[in-house]
């Protein structure tokens, strides 16, 4: 559904390079991060 709606105002392909704060994660850890670029074409 919103890859349908960044079609519909002209998005074709959104790219997101994410970087998270750790190398590990365990079940229930809370993953964050930064979204580091963002791509359009």
């Amino acid at each position: 559904m919103f890859r349908n709606l960044l079609s519909s105002i002209g998005f074709e392909d959104l790219t997101v390079d994410t970087r998270i704060n750790q190398a590990h994660y365990q079940p229930g850890d809370t993953i964050e991060g930064i979204e580091d670029e963002i791509f359009f074409s």
